[in-house]
């Protein structure tokens, strides 16, 4: 931080002396010439940090930080995997009851989550209904369940309170 301070205040200092140096000079040809003269100090000023830098030191530095940039993408990929599955079980779960209940049907619902591995998102795979359903009004929270959510009535589960599968 204080190479950056120290390049600001150079560069500022350079334009201050410039512009008090512009200011007093006369018309004509010497003002073309200053004006030249300080933009290639204003320039010299600007670029004095590239002509100090150590090369070696730089690149080491740049690679390190690709590889920290690496490690940091990764990280949050795995380490909310969980928490990112809980999280679509739950609103999934939450939307099947909620839209059970704009169909006059009484139910809970858990769903289980996959992913084809750690580094993709996790869909519903699998849900189980439980509550006192009709026939029709399980067909009805089926079908609604395999548009909306995708999740095949194959793999979608019905009981009632005791846990027995009607």
């Amino acid at each position: 931080m204080t190479l950056f301070r120290d390049w600001l205040l150079t560069v500022t200092a350079a334009a201050m002396l410039v512009a008090l140096a512009y200011a007093m000079m006369p018309e004509g040809a010497v003002r073309k010439i200053g004006r030249l003269t300080g933009g290639l100090i204003l320039l010299l000023a600007i670029l004095r940090p590239l002509g100090g830098l150590d090369y070696a030191v730089l690149s080491r530095s740049l690679s390190q930080a690709r590889e920290d940039l690496r490690g940091y993408e990764a990280t949050p990929k795995t380490e909310n995997f969980g928490l990112m599955k809980s999280i679509i079980e739950a609103r999934s779960a939450a939307y099947i009851i909620d839209k059970a209940a704009q169909m006059d049907i009484v139910c809970r619902a858990e769903v289980v989550c996959e992913a084809e591995s750690d580094t993709q998102y996790p869909y519903p795979a699998s849900v189980t209904v439980t509550g006192a359903l009709t026939e029709a009004q399980r067909e009805r929270l089926s079908r609604m369940i395999e548009a909306e959510l995708a999740i095949p009535a194959q793999v979608q589960i019905y009981q009632v309170e005791g846990g027995e599968t009607p």
